[in-house]
Parts: structure tokens; C-alpha cells; sequence
């Protein structure tokens, strides 16, 4: 069946063709015959002698090849069995579901790796140039942040299963890669820009310069983090340490990561090749960030325990004041009665525990406060206050052992663990106000806790789960796997299916983060 877009548009054409055809006629019975003599009325010859006839052929011949093209256009367009037109142009299939879900996934992950690149080297930036100067890179930046912060919702929203309907969980995706394409976009924008304002390719011995000074003061950071590790090993339980036990360890592989790097790009520089120089300096620059996160972590992670340590007594006080509270308000009923037996088994487990030597003043605060329910009471009161400020803490610390985590493994990671710690930073950045909400304010920081710790679960199994097939060394010898796995180096395509280290990322988005290569990548031994 024709449209009526087209069955208007072949009225119209007829209609034309009509008034031709009525007009020809008219001058051929008519008005044409006046113009046959001359003055005198004597018949002369001239040009419109023949326009009479050549207007009448020409209108046949177009009345002709319109009837053509109709037919023609109705037998291609018939879709009866008899037709033997062409068949009408196939719609592409949808593409599967998982397909766009995978696809999703992996744009969240290179953008928020493209985010994190594109901090660290504006810190660089930052130490070397003004404030003025480093000002489009980092509005680029916050918007870019907030791109993918939107993204990390929607993902968020899916992997809890909202929306529910199929297209409307595609549209979520596209609107997802949309978000991601956007943060890079911007950030690849500034790329060009901000190498003109760092200049490592035109002179890197600055950049070498204050990467080697950084690395004199991350060694001796990285040894005051391991004492700070050992004395948390002496005085608190296993588990108080466990997120942060192994960070001194890697902290060293990333030191030694820096000196190959940094021995590399002197070479470079004295050989005149400034280009592998400043892809060397990239390197070090790197691995230097990751020993300042690493060790970081460790002393946050000793302030958080003594923090809790000393607020443990007050929660628990508050805690018990709580159920009793509760108690009186609930005599009649026998399974409420239950639950508040069971919570003050856990304070008193709480309090033996603490009293009895070693312990995690953290888990422990977490087990008091959620004996309490979801009544934080007044946040005035020295009661609630206990209770909202050992949530808050332990969700902090939570959250600052996942970020560490992923921030130094951004090679392993995936997009659950990354997706999980946007949603717990969303949770504790959105905190209700305590005067008004004290309820909602203890309610969202335990969902930050309790995100935090499922991206920190996340993350590891991605970690425990890399392989490098096809690389000499390990994780531990600050070689090709510690600069793969930790996404100090990009993977450079093998077709053998193997991980092979390429250039270092710097500041932009997916498509321009990967534009530095170096001539030889990390070595996969010691420096001696």
C-alpha cells in the first residue's frame, strides 16, 4: 500500500502535468492560430510555427514516463506473491542485551580510568604551573567527574534490577554510554592543550626532575607506613589491617617501577630522544602517584582505627541505652523481645572483645551500632551522636580502602567494584541532615559501609584473578605485571593473546589517554 506522503506527491504531479497539458491545448485550438499570419493576414513561417508541435510532444513524452515510474514504483514496492519488485530494505536487527551490557561495562571502566589518569598528571601539572594555567584542565575535569558519576548511578540503578522492562533497561544503557562518551569527549578536548602547558616532549629534564624528587620523598614516606603497618599488626587484630596488609609490599614494586622508569628517561634524554624521555617520565610518574596512594592508605587506615578505638566506649553505652529504650516501649511483644536479647549478646561479645587484648575497633563498632536498628534517636544527644559518628567512620574507612585498592590496580579492576564504590561515595556525599534526619543519616551511611566493602570484595577477586600469559616476572618484582596490572602502562594489542605492556596514560579521555609510547617498555627485573 502506497503512503499518503506519496499518494499526495503523484496528485500533485498530475495535477501539473494537467494544467500543461489543458494550456497546449488551448493554444493549439485557439490563441495559437492568431499568431499563424503575419500584419496583412499573408502566412509567414517563423519560430512559433514549431513550439506548438515540439510542446504537445514533450508533454506526451513526460505524461509517458510518469505513468512508467508509478507503475514501476508500485510493482517494486507490492508485497504480494506476485510481485517481482525489489523487497523493501531490511531493518538491522536489535543487538543482544548482554552485548549492549558488556559494551556499557567497559565504557564505564575506561572512563573512569580516564578520569583517574587524568587527576594524577594534573597534580604534576599542578606543581609545576599556576593556578590560572591548570584552570580549563581542571573544569574539564569536574565535568567529566560528574558525567561519570551520573553514569555510575544508572549502572547502579540495572545492577539493582531498575528499571525492570528490557527497553527500558536499553535505553538506561544508552544513556550510560552517552554519559561516558561525554566525559571523554571532554577530557580529550583539553589533551592537546594541556601536553602545550606540560611540554614534556620538548623538555622533559624538568618533569624527570621533580618525579626523582617526589620519589626521594615517597621512600621515605613509604618507610614511615611500614612502621605505622607493623604497629597496627602489634595492637589490633588481623582483620583491623587486612584491606591495607599487603599495600607496603606493593608501595616497594612501585618504587622500584619508578627507579627503572626514571634510569630509562635519562638514558633517552642523553641519547636526544625526548619523546621516549617523556614516556619514560610518564612511567615514573605513575608508579611515584601509586606509592603516595598506597601509602597513604596505610596511615589513614591507623588513624580510622584509633578513632573508632576511642569512640567504641560511647557507642556501646549508647547502644545499651538504646535497647533499653526499646525494651520499655516494646514489653508485649515477644519477637521484638528476641531481637533485643540477641543485640545485647553482641555488646557484650563487643566488650569482652575489646577488653580482652588485641582487636578491630572498626568491625566491632559496626557489629554495636547495627544492634541499635534504624533509630539513631536525637543527633543532639550524646547518644545519637555516638551512633552517627561510628557509622560515618566506619563507611569512611571502608571507603578509602576500596579506593585505594582500585586506584592501584586499575589494570585488574572491573566495573562492579568501581560501580559499587561510586554508589557508597554517593550514599556519604548525600548524607540527610542529621538535626532533621538522624534516622536517614545512619541509614545511608551504613548503605555507604555497607557498598564500600562489597567494591573492596570486588575489586580483590579481580586482582586475585589477572593472569599475564606471556610475561617473565610477577607482581612483586616492580616489572611489566606491576605496570599492567596496576594500569601504570596500557595493554598494547597482541594478536597471540597475550598481555603486553605500551605506553603510559596521561591526561584525556579514551580516545587520546593512550598517545605516549615508549621505545622499550618496563623491564621485567630490578634495578640494580
Amino acid at each position: 500500500m502506497t503512503p499518503p506522503v506519496k499518494r499526495a506527491r503523484h496528485r500533485a504531479a498530475t495535477q501539473r502535468l494537467t494544467v500543461a497539458m489543458a494550456y497546449w491545448s488551448s493554444v493549439v485550438s485557439g490563441t495559437g492560430t492568431a499568431h499563424a499570419a503575419g500584419p496583412h493576414g499573408v502566412p509567414h513561417n517563423s519560430g512559433s510555427d514549431f513550439i506548438l508541435p515540439i510542446g504537445v510532444v514533450v508533454v506526451v513524452c513526460a505524461l509517458a514516463a510518469y505513468a512508467y515510474l508509478k507503475r514501476k514504483r508500485r510493482t517494486h514496492s507490492r508485497t504480494t506473491p506476485g510481485g517481482s519488485g525489489a523487497h523493501p530494505e531490511a531493518v538491522p536487527p536489535a543487538a543482544p542485551f548482554d552485548v549492549l551490557d558488556d559494551e556499557a561495562r567497559a565504557a564505564l571502566v575506561a572512563t573512569d580510568e580516564a578520569v583517574r589518569t587524568s587527576a594524577e598528571e594534573l597534580d604534576f601539572a599542578r606543581a609545576e604551573s599556576d593556578a590560572k594555567a591548570v584552570g580549563p584542565f581542571t573544569g574539564a575535569l569536574t565535568h567529566a567527574r560528574s558525567e561519570l558519576a551520573t553514569a555510575f548511578r544508572l549502572r547502579q540503578e540495572l545492577d539493582e534490577g531498575r528499571p525492570e522492562d528490557e527497553s527500558a533497561r536499553r535505553g538506561v544503557l544508552a544513556e550510560m554510554t552517552a554519559r561516558c562518551d561525554g566525559a571523554g569527549r571532554c577530557l580529550d578536548a583539553e589533551a592537546e592543550a594541556f601536553d602545550r602547558l606540560r611540554a614534556l616532549d620538548q623538555d622533559p629534564a624538568r618533569a624527570i626532575a621533580s618525579a626523582e624528587a617526589a620519589f626521594r620523598e615517597l621512600t621515605t614516606r613509604t618507610g614511615a607506613a611500614e612502621r605505622t603497618l607493623t604497629g597496627l599488626l602489634r595492637q589490633y587484630a588481623p582483620s583491623a589491617s587486612a584491606p591495607v596488609a599487603g599495600f607496603i609490599e606493593e608501595a616497594k614494586d612501585r618504587l622500584v617501577l619508578a627507579t627503572t622508569s626514571l634510569n630509562a628517561a635519562r638514558q633517552a634524554l642523553d641519547a636526544g630522544d625526548r619523546a621516549d624521555a617523556a614516556a619514560q617520565v610518564r612511567i615514573a610518574e605513575g608508579a611515584v602517584h601509586q606509592t603516595g596512594v598506597l601509602a597513604d592508605a596505610v596511615e589513614r587506615r591507623g588513624r580510622a582505627l584509633a578513632e573508632a578505638a576511642e569512640l567504641l566506649p560511647p557507642l556501646l553505652t549508647a547502644c545499651d541505652d538504646q535497647l533499653a529504650d526499646q525494651q520499655g516501649e516494646l514489653d508485649a511483644d515477644s519477637a521484638r523481645q528476641e531481637r533485643i536479647a540477641r543485640a545485647r549478646s553482641v555488646l557484650a561479645g563487643v566488650r569482652e572483645e575489646s577488653g580482652a587484648g588485641p582487636h578491630d575497633p572498626l568491625d566491632a563498632s559496626r557489629r554495636a551500632f547495627e544492634t541499635a536498628g534504624a533509630d539513631a534517636g536525637d543527633a543532639a544527644a550524646p547518644r545519637g551522636r555516638a551512633l552517627l559518628d561510628s557509622a560515618v567512620l566506619t563507611a569512611r574507612a571502608a571507603i578509602d580502602a576500596a579506593d585505594a585498592h582500585i586506584a592501584t590496580h586499575g589494570g585488574a579492576v572491573g566495573c562492579r567494584a568501581r560501580t559499587r564504590l561510586a554508589a557508597a561515595r554517593a550514599h556519604l556525599a548525600q548524607l540527610p541532615d542529621t538535626g532533621s534526619d538522624a534516622p536517614g543519616a545512619l541509614s545511608s551511611a551504613r548503605a555507604a559501609d555497607a557498598l564500600a566493602r562489597e567494591a573492596l570484595d570486588h575489586a580483590e577477586q579481580d586482582v586475585a584473578a589477572y593472569r599475564t600469559p606471556g610475561l617473565a616476572g610477577g607482581a612483586g618484582d616492580g616489572g611489566p605485571v606491576t605496570a599492567l596490572a596496576g594500569g601504570i602502562v596500557l595493554e598494547s594489542p597482541a594478536t597471540d593473546g597475550s598481555r603486553r605492556p605500551g605506553g603510559p596514560p596521561g591526561f584525556g579521555g579514551p580516545a587520546t589517554r593512550a598517545r605516549r609510547h615508549p621505545s622499550i617498555g618496563p623491564r621485567a627485573r630490578r634495578a640494580p
